[in-house]
């Protein structure tokens, strides 16, 4: 298992608290521990990169920051703060490191 962090959008925030929603997304960054073998592919996320650039995150992240797209055997695709380079390196390092149980 890798530890990494991801990006969730939160379009239920302003629902929640009772407030009318002005229509921004929210986000925040979670940890997320994957099992290596069930990464299908991963690519550069450039839609995050843009939103990071133009301003649109809510995060405090530095704006050279890279973000990598997960496609995962279940289905589903998640978005890691990260460049592809560095996100195949934990994939690759920690693939022998599974736990068994």
């Amino acid at each position: 298992m890798i530890k990494l962090v991801e990006i969730v959008a939160d379009e239920s925030v302003s629902w929640r608290s009772g407030e009318q929603s002005d229509g921004k997304v929210k986000y925040f960054l979670r940890e997320i521990f994957i099992n290596p073998e069930n990464v299908i592919y991963f690519v550069e996320d450039e839609i995050m990169k843009r939103k990071l650039t133009s301003g649109l995150l809510n995060l405090n992240i530095d704006s050279r920051q890279g973000f990598t797209k997960l496609s995962l055997r279940v289905g589903k695709d998640i978005t890691i703060v990260g460049p592809p380079s560095t996100i195949s390196e934990k994939l690759r390092t920690n693939k022998g490191n599974l736990l068994k149980g």
